[in-house]
């Protein structure tokens, strides 16, 4: 359960979303 739960912050943080938002605002 842990493992999962560590994964998940991992690949939140790995994946930039606010990154492609913003160059779409632009």
């Amino acid at each position: 359960m842990v493992s999962t739960r560590r994964s998940s912050s991992s690949a939140k943080v790995s994946t930039p979303s606010p990154v492609p938002s913003s160059k779409h605002l632009k």
